[in-house]
């Protein structure tokens, strides 16, 4: 049973970190499609520029990437772009991966002619919440360090009282 348990504990804690990891990459991958698109390209061939590149050389295992190319086997092996893109949003599972497959699906169905607009809005919300993630991130972190503050102030506090009271 503690097995179990501790199997369940660690699969939450790797869902928690794929999650934070994809939440930070979305940014960048909205920014770049979104400059490839202004640049002239399709939907599919900017998707196929963004899985081209390699990685980062500092996030060599980017989550996004991996699924982007996911997505574009399923479009090379006949499944249909608009069908692709969505179940892209569907298997990340975070709402702001959602929002960009439907706006990419409403682009192929209904052909917006302010799509490059939309998705700059998009990308400077996504912006905005990568901030705000850093904000509480720094928060988490100083509470974290605030125990160990603690029990250091205790000990210099110990370390200069002694010789004091030893001297009395």
């Amino acid at each position: 049973i503690c097995l179990e348990r501790k199997e369940k504990e660690a699969q939450k804690i790797r869902e928690k970190k794929r999650r934070q990891q994809l939440l930070l990459e979305y940014p960048g991958m909205v920014e770049q499609i979104t400059v490839l698109l202004e640049s002239g390209m399709t939907i599919r061939r900017a998707w196929k520029q963004m899985i081209g590149r390699e990685p980062d050389r500092g996030h060599p295992d980017r989550i996004c990437l991996s699924e982007m190319q996911v997505t574009y086997r399923e479009i090379q092996e006949g499944r249909g772009e608009r069908e692709a893109y969505e179940r892209f949003g569907n298997r990340i599972g975070l709402l702001p991966y959602r929002r960009f497959s439907s706006v990419l699906t409403q682009n192929l169905l209904k052909g917006t002619r302010d799509m490059q607009q939309i998705l700059r809005k998009e990308a400077a919300e996504a912006l905005e919440m990568r901030k705000n993630q850093a904000k509480k991130a720094g928060e988490e972190a100083g509470t974290k360090m605030l125990f160990p503050m603690l029990v250091m102030l205790l000990l210099i506090l110990m370390i200069l009282l002694l010789p004091a009271l030893a001297g009395l």
